[in-house]
């Protein structure tokens, strides 16, 4: 590792040195050495990896570069001016919290400057490979310290009226200072540049654009703080409300240069926590992260409006959250207790299940969520006919059903063996040999599979009923001369396909409804129950 360092930075010190004297190279540099040796810390491959590369880059890096020879000019040795003595000299260097040597050829003008470029590279941090790095600067105390200056900045403008005015230093500001200075010692690195009696501060209305940038400044920080903290996150809005830190941050900054105030901890610290925190989250922030894309501290009210907007809609998002999770969890609780007793009693319950549905749908929740899904899946077929559906039920039903279908389309396996209950094995002496169509919801192949080996159908057509689709669209199949029975299910199914039973009278055919599901126990007691009679008398 230290011989994949070394070549790096041998490369940048011989090849580019010489540009190496911006802040901002430097940083970039101490950057991207601080990654790789976090990363190589953790992976043996990139370790590998890096001392191969460093091994090339020390090579080219150790070569003495030739001056360039014209096409077609010959240099001879009277000719040719003296070249300079070439040197080789090793240079303390600073990159990614890393001293090391390095070996810098070159002329002696050459080492001249790899040693000043070498001096202006320091890293953030000087941390030694197999140590940890540093905590976090703490967000709680930025908005702290960041709303205790927002504060003074105002009263600065306030105590510069009185004294303006004539009033007396002792008596209208002193003790207001006292109290800001005693809160300020109270936490640490909070430096009230705003009271400094020998500042020259500035008009107003900077110092107004200053009070409502480390506003916004805090204010983002909480937010993030909450964020982070918060188990349930989950909506995507902790990468906006970075984008909105690293512009207060950068707006801060650059309000504060305008006023010749060089140094503020809790912007550095802002930047710092971003930079960590992105790098580890993967997260991008295209902009307010290089010193040539400052922010704008006069838009510091627009950023303020940001904020708030951001907050109220995290705070939607978390009480969506937490309602989705309290009635989930009340469906849940339902679904385990579904009571053994009368008929009425059941229904009961699960009219008290089916309202607590609709009210998560009513509330944002999706009919597909997986939530739902995985509650009532398990349950669904004893679903009671007698209940009445509501429009986030059925919503929910028909995504079930579609599920259900995907998945058997995704594994498609022959259906399983059930044993034949004695409702079964009668509806199968009257549907034996028989063909039939079923109207409603997703075909799934291992239903229409079951079914007809269940009642050993001479074949099963299952129509699809979209919300939309027209009557006209089953009517080939219904007229059909083999259809015998045609089996609607009513859960699945637009209001408007009631004229489905008028169309069966039309053609002689047997119509069924089917007011739960596709289980062929249900199928054959619907069977039973409505059309048994009829079946007996329809000549096979």
């Amino acid at each position: 590792m230290a011989q994949a360092v070394d070549g790096i930075a041998g490369y940048v010190g011989v090849a580019e040195v010489e540009d190496v004297q911006q802040t901002e190279l430097a940083q970039a540099l101490a950057v991207l050495i601080e990654t790789l040796v976090a990363q190589a810390r953790e992976r043996p491959e990139l370790r590998r990896a890096l001392s191969t590369l460093g091994a090339l880059l020390t090579q080219a890096g150790a070569e003495p570069r030739s001056p360039p020879v014209e096409p077609g000019v010959t240099q001879t040795s009277a000719a040719a001016p003296p070249s300079p003595a070439l040197l080789t000299e090793s240079i303390t260097l600073n990159l990614g919290g890393l001293q090391t040597a390095v070996r810098v050829a070159g002329t002696a003008a050459d080492i001249e400057a790899a040693r000043r470029a070498a001096a202006q590279i320091a890293p953030p941090l000087a941390i030694p490979i197999g140590e940890e790095l540093p905590p976090l600067p703490d967000l709680p105390l930025i908005a702290r310290r960041a709303r205790l200056k927002s504060e003074c900045c105002r009263w600065a403008m306030i105590k510069r009226s009185r004294l303006s005015g004539g009033d007396a230093y002792e008596t209208s500001a002193r003790p207001t200072d006292a109290e800001f200075i005693a809160r300020a010692k109270e936490l640490p690195q909070c430096f009230l540049w705003m009271l400094d009696q020998y500042r020259s501060l500035p008009a107003d209305i900077a110092l107004e654009e200053l009070a409502d940038t480390y506003e916004n400044l805090a204010a983002a920080a909480e937010l993030i703080n909450e964020m982070v903290d918060a188990t349930d996150e989950g909506d995507g809005s902790r990468g906006g409300a970075y984008a909105l830190l690293a512009e207060a941050q950068s707006a801060l900054r650059n309000g504060l240069l305008a006023i010749d105030v060089k140094l503020d901890q809790d912007q550095r610290d802002a930047f710092e926590w971003l930079k960590r925190r992105t790098f580890a989250e993967h997260v991008y922030l295209p902009r307010y992260m290089r010193t040539d894309d400052p922010a704008d501290p006069a838009k510091a009210k627009q950023l303020g409006q940001k904020l708030d907007e951001l907050r109220t809609a995290y705070e939607d998002a978390r009480k969506r959250r937490r309602d989705r999770h309290r009635l989930i969890k009340k469906v849940r609780y339902d679904s385990k207790n579904i009571p053994k007793g009368p008929p009425r009693d059941v229904l009961s319950h699960w009219q008290t299940m089916a309202a607590t549905l609709e009210e998560l749908i009513n509330a944002g929740v999706p009919p597909s969520d997986t939530g739902i899904r995985d509650v009532l899946l398990p349950i669904i077929d004893e679903m009671p006919e007698e209940l009445a559906c509501g429009p986030g039920l059925t919503r929910i039903l028909t995504e079930l059903d579609r599920y259900v279908a995907t998945q058997e389309s995704v594994h498609d396996q022959p259906a399983e063996s059930r044993p034949r209950t004695q409702e079964i094995t009668e509806a199968a002496e009257l549907l034996r040999s028989r063909t039939v169509v079923l109207i409603g919801g997703e075909r799934r192949s291992k239903a229409a599979e079951l079914l007809v080996r269940s009642f050993e159908l001479n074949g099963l057509e299952w129509l699809t009923a979209p919300p939309h689709a027209s009557l006209t669209d089953f009517e080939p199949s219904i007229a059909r001369g083999e259809t015998a029975v045609v089996l609607l299910a009513i859960r699945w199914s637009s209001h408007s396909f009631g004229g489905v039973r008028a169309m069966c009278e039309r053609y002689g055919k047997i119509f069924v409804r089917l007011p739960t599901g596709y289980n062929p126990t249900q199928v054959a007691r619907q069977v039973l129950a409505q059309a048994s009679e009829q079946l007996r008398r329809l000549p096979r």
